[in-house]
């Protein structure tokens, strides 16, 4: 590829000739050291390129083109791994078999394993109300009177179940 073909790929314009010609060579096998040392670099090179925010997005620039043009769809992607799990289980190839399952578990089609993604933050004002609480029950444990506290925070949250 000549240096006007790098320059005619748009996701590659903001990159100089190095990094637009990892990027095509790292998209081919998506192997860093392999795509440095096509591109006549060092080999450590292509990792540290692979990391660099511009290079990521010309990256998925380019691959999202190329699934563009390839009306690859989440849906293709999908049957093609069931295809595979099938073909591998009746190969008796059970390593690829559960590798192929694990990637249509993961698909967000699928999303098989969702509960595992579940995130929760607590906000400060949540965190300070469990903290008091939790010294409120404490307190009453221990036979303390807390009334005045307790009555002073219903008053400042409104509960309706309509």
């Amino acid at each position: 590829m000549s240096v006007k073909d790098y320059v005619s790929i748009p996701e590659l314009r903001n990159l100089n000739i190095g990094q637009a010609a990892f990027v095509i060579e790292y998209t081919k096998d998506f192997n860093p050291g392999l795509a440095a040392e096509r591109c006549g670099l060092d080999v450590a090179h292509g990792q540290r390129l692979v990391g660099q925010v511009d290079v990521k997005r010309a990256i998925n620039l380019v691959l999202q083109r190329r699934m563009a043009t390839s009306d690859i769809t989440a849906e293709w992607l999908l049957y093609e791994m069931v295809d595979n799990h099938k073909l591998a289980r009746q190969a008796g190839n059970l390593s690829a078999s559960n590798k192929a399952l694990e990637l249509i578990g993961k698909m967000a089609v699928v999303d098989a394993f969702a509960a595992d993604k579940i995130e929760l933050k607590v906000g400060e004002e949540l965190a300070e109300r469990l903290i008091r609480g939790r010294e409120r029950a404490r307190l009453r444990n221990s036979g303390a009177v807390i009334e005045a506290e307790f009555e002073e925070e219903e008053s400042e949250t409104e509960i309706t179940f309509l």
